[in-house]
């Protein structure tokens, strides 16, 4: 492993083949052409050590947490994405439980809105992005949908009633106010179908993190943003129970995300799968926000 001049490791293999595919530009197509992939694959790798930078910071304040390099790493990502691409809008998490991602989220936004303020400013976002997050606190609902009685983790119990069960109110904002300002931290107590109703239509969401695990709670907080256009053109949606149930289409976070893409007329792009269990989406348009939206 070579070590970087700002700490990070490089995978000497990576460099020798960026090495590699250089020179054969070069033999190809000369020196115009070596230059213009140089300069594509130099800023490419700051790119990645910025991002794993970032990502390293992050890791170092969740020491105390299950949550994996990878997923604290694509959280990072997500919130470097929505503030370098200019989305517009604050941050949102449907489930919370131990807090764990609400805490990655929470450091990933103070810490690159910081780094990253003048191009918050440069792109008209002069108020701070908020944190949002929304959980019963009281664990899992009673399943009442058959499609969320059938699945697996719900049959055997795991998402049973109550199930899940995580940190206070109290607890979450102690610990995401170690990284952002009281007025940036929003809290919403209560299940899911009552909470996202009664927040003002005019909130836009530029990242949201779903761990509702259910078809009914998934829907519950998506199709109403979808129907009040709260959800931004180029919002990423990270769905953290992705490839559970046996990773079936039919049920959960799978089937929900397929019957809004239907519903709404979604245009999205996959942008991949991270983690043990999860999968992210960046939604380009969908009916009511067209492509070219002002």
């Amino acid at each position: 492993m070579k070590q970087s001049t700002d700490g990070i490791k490089i995978n000497n293999n990576f460099l020798a083949r960026k090495f590699v595919t250089l020179l054969q530009i070069l033999r190809q197509n000369g020196f115009a052409g070596a230059k213009q992939a140089l300069l594509k694959n130099y800023y490419f790798c700051i790119q990645m050590l910025r991002l794993n930078k970032i990502a390293r910071h992050v890791k170092s304040h969740l020491s105390q947490t299950t949550l994996s390099f990878e997923r604290g790493k694509t959280l990072a990502e997500g919130i470097y994405y929505i503030i370098g691409s200019a989305v517009e809008g604050d941050v949102a998490e449907f489930g919370t439980m131990h807090a764990n991602t609400a805490v990655a989220l929470a450091a990933s936004l103070g810490h690159i809105s910081e780094r990253m303020e003048g191009s918050e400013l440069a792109h008209g976002f002069t108020n701070k992005r908020k944190l949002w997050l929304f959980d019963s606190f009281e664990g899992f609902p009673e399943a009442s949908l058959d499609v969320d009685k059938s699945a697996p983790h719900v049959s055997s119990g795991l998402w049973g009633k109550g199930k899940a069960y995580g940190y206070s109110p109290q607890i979450l904002q102690k610990l995401v106010s170690k990284y952002l300002q009281e007025e940036q931290i929003m809290i919403k107590k209560g299940w899911y179908k009552n909470t996202v109703p009664a927040i003002s239509n005019e909130i836009k969401f530029a990242l949201i993190h779903i761990d509702c695990d259910l078809y009914e709670s998934t829907m519950d907080v998506l199709d109403h943003l979808f129907k009040q256009n709260m959800i931004s053109k180029g919002a990423m949606i990270c769905f953290d129970d992705w490839y559970c149930n046996a990773s079936d289409p039919s049920m959960g976070e799978q089937k929900a995300w397929h019957d809004l893409t239907e519903k709404y007329q979604i245009n999205f792009s996959d942008v991949g799968s991270y983690g043990t269990a999860c999968h992210r989406f960046i939604v380009n348009h969908y009916q009511g926000v067209p492509s070219h939206q002002e």
